[in-house]
């Protein structure tokens, strides 16, 4: 029995030695920089190393020191244990044994097709999707949306919705001789219905489809989509089994909507590719002439499966060819739209305005200087958005259409990125609005500013009532109606976003579905790419390392619950007095410089939105101690009185005095960020707000 017992543990050693080779090699992959030869290289090094030096180091050294100890048949079995230890990578040592070993493990699948499995995701969709039935006041996920409950709630809580996106993607330099040929298309793909803490990490994008795009334009949609429609066909229809807690599932993945830019989407899905065309609205059909004056969006115009259907008998009204997607269950090109946020509106109007109305107040009024301006954005405090700060804005020479809009000859340039002119739209208000003078002349362009900002507040927070879906309906006629006072014919993307409306009642909240999302994957690729020394079959090669990456995912899983950073340890023995009043039993107290979750940071004088009070008014406070009690992690803060909104500013006026202190659990700020707090010329306070409360 004895013996027996030793070979069963010498037995499980093996197995637990095998376990952390493999861990080993898969980490090596786990950097996207990192090329495959390198991997190979590094475990070559490594194997040398441990026969070459260290196992004959601690050979000798063992004959040194033991050997006056230990017999010849002792001394002759360790030297045996050596020399068997001395390549503990022979399994691993070439990409094709890691590969077959991670094959066995059900780590690794080749590029053609991929299932991900990971410990807790089902249970957290499930029990995330099921506490949305039970939330009537706001609205947050795809799955509390008309499109959802219409045509796929009835599936039950087994079927789960699945996003699609697409985008191009330049993995080399733009500019170079070679930039057209190794042009690829990214397809990926997401599920929105994980809980909003997991669901825009990069790690929960997966990479589904990789072409060069001259191939779609070569082959065609239905060639280069085939693959990817027929798994999707089979996820909706025969569905996936899992394993969770010892049974079997059958899950199904229904693909809901279609993400990409204007241009992308109207490619993909067989509609006209240019915008100066007379029909380029996918989701209606007015033609450019009605586009240019419509300030809301005409119902009797919405494409319908019938009106879609007589447009592809007759390649009328910017349908050029069938979309291929419209073969997947309950899908239809007419039915489950959507829009993009990031190209539509900030890097679309929200740009093109900012910069029509700064060059009217520099340029053309002369109210006050760029560099004034640019001086006023450097200096002003973004508080957890510092990242996304703008940069300074300059000069150019306007366009002849510009230049007619504008009565100037050089106009204001906005050379922003997405987040960064997201940013700026947010902000201008606090940093602008004191130099901003009421007269007739002059307010209507920064009227235009504050209708833009308030549409921004709505569509870009991650909840909404329903309520709001009338308002911004109305905001958005507001807008357009003083734009075109203003500056004339609307543009193409003025249109698009006059299906707003519509697309957050069918669809929930636009940030869960912008390409802004998606396009941060893009970074792993040309890592991977830009470490490759042949770029050959380079969506091969992406793919692979795709495949490897997932590999490491599940290998190295992590908590799917929300995570609280902390700071450092302050020394305050005066906050366990303060505490005791609001604790019983203070079993353990802790005070920190800062706590962070889900990307927002807390610390003393942070302002945080704790709130609504019975007057329907936004509560404030001023973060005083970060505070870890019994294991929960609290803000000790003290309240700030609200007066009123300022439309002038886009901020919330607060009291300077602060009022009694409160106690805030952090649970109840998880999606909430914080508010900045400012100061203007005459000593008034403000609190400016990310989103619209």
């Amino acid at each position: 029995m004895s013996s027996n017992n030793t070979n069963y543990e010498a037995y499980m050693n093996r197995l637990d030695f095998h376990e952390q080779v493999r861990k080993f090699t898969l980490s090596l992959y786990e950097n996207s920089a990192v090329p495959r030869n390198e991997v190979q290289s590094t475990i070559e090094k490594v194997g040398d190393f441990i026969s070459q030096a260290h196992t004959v180091f601690l050979q000798k050294e063992m004959d040194r020191v033991m050997k006056s100890v230990l017999d010849d048949e002792t001394r002759s079995r360790i030297h045996a244990i050596f020399e068997n230890g001395k390549d503990p990578l022979k399994d691993f040592s070439t990409e094709h044994l890691r590969l077959q070993n991670y094959k066995k493990e059900n780590l690794f699948f080749e590029p053609e097709q991929f299932v991900i499995e990971l410990p807790g995701i089902y249970n957290s969709m499930k029990e995330y999707m099921q506490s949305l039935e039970n939330e009537n006041d706001l609205i947050c996920n795809i799955t509390q949306g008309t499109l959802w409950k219409s045509k796929y709630r009835k599936d039950g809580f087994n079927a789960f919705p699945f996003f699609l996106s697409f985008d191009d993607m330049q993995p080399g330099n733009t500019l170079g001789s070679h930039a057209s040929q190794q042009k690829l298309d990214m397809v990926y793909g997401s599920l929105p219905c994980l809980p909003p803490h997991l669901v825009s990490k990069l790690t929960n994008i997966f990479l589904t489809t990789i072409f060069h795009s001259n191939h779609r334009t070569t082959f065609g949609n239905s060639a280069v989509f085939s693959e990817i429609r027929k798994e999707l066909n089979e996820l909706a229809t025969k569905g996936l089994t899992i394993f969770v807690d010892g049974r079997a599932e059958t899950v199904y993945f229904n693909c809901l909507l279609l993400i990409g830019n204007n241009l992308g989407l109207n490619s993909c899905c067989g509609f006209t590719e240019s915008f100066n065309a007379y029909y380029y609205c996918r989701i209606c059909n007015a033609n450019s002439d009605d586009c240019k004056i419509l300030t809301v969006e005409d119902e009797s115009l919405i494409r319908t499966k019938k009106s879609y259907n007589n447009d592809l008998l007759n390649q009328s009204r910017g349908v050029k060819e069938k979309c291929i997607f419209n073969d997947l269950p309950k899908f239809h090109i007419t039915q489950n739209h959507s829009l993009d946020l990031m190209h539509d509106l900030f890097e679309g109007i929200g740009r093109d305005e900012i910069e029509y109305i700064l060059t009217i107040y520099i340029l053309k009024k002369k109210l006050f200087t760029l560099t004034e301006l640019n001086t006023k954005i450097n200096q002003f405090d973004y508080g957890n958005e510092k990242s996304n700060k703008p940069m300074p804005l300059m000069t150019e020479i306007c366009k002849p259409c510009d230049r007619e809009k504008l009565g100037t000859r050089t106009k204001v340039k906005a050379k922003q990125s997405a987040v960064e002119m997201a940013c700026l739209i947010r902000y201008l208000g606090p940093i602008l609005g004191e130099l901003i003078p009421t007269s007739a002349d002059t307010i209507d362009y920064w009227k235009l500013y504050i209708t833009l900002r308030q549409i921004v507040g709505i569509v870009a927070a991650p909840r909404y009532a329903m309520s709001d879906i009338v308002h911004i309906k109305s905001l958005i006629h507001k807008h357009h109606t003083l734009y075109k006072k203003l500056f004339g014919n609307l543009k193409p993307k003025h249109h698009i976003i006059t299906h707003i409306p519509r697309i957050m009642l069918e669809n929930g909240p636009l940030v869960h579905f912008w390409a802004m999302m998606f396009e941060r994957k893009h970074r792993d690729f040309k890592n991977v790419a830009k470490n490759v020394t042949c770029s050959k079959d380079l969506p091969y090669t992406m793919g692979f390392r795709n495949q490897i990456l997932l590999s490491c995912k599940k290998e190295f899983t992590e908590p799917i619950d929300i995570e609280y950073k902390l700071g450092s340890l302050t020394d305050d023995t005066r906050i366990y007095c303060q505490m005791t009043k609001y604790f019983e039993n203070i079993i353990s107290i802790k005070s920190y410089t800062f706590v962070e979750m889900l990307g927002n940071q807390f610390k003393s004088g942070t302002v945080c939105v704790y709130g609504i009070n019975e007057d329907e008014e936004p509560t404030f406070a001023k973060v005083k101690h970060v505070l870890k009690i019994n294991g929960d992690v609290y803000l000790f803060a003290c309240s700030l009185q609200y007066i009123d909104f300022d439309y002038k500013y886009y901020a919330y006026e607060v009291a300077n005095n602060e009022t009694p202190d409160t106690l805030i659990n952090m649970n109840e700020l998880c999606y909430t960020p914080p508010g900045i707090f400012f100061v203007n010329k005459k000593f008034k306070c403000y609190i400016a707000t990310k989103f619209d409360i």
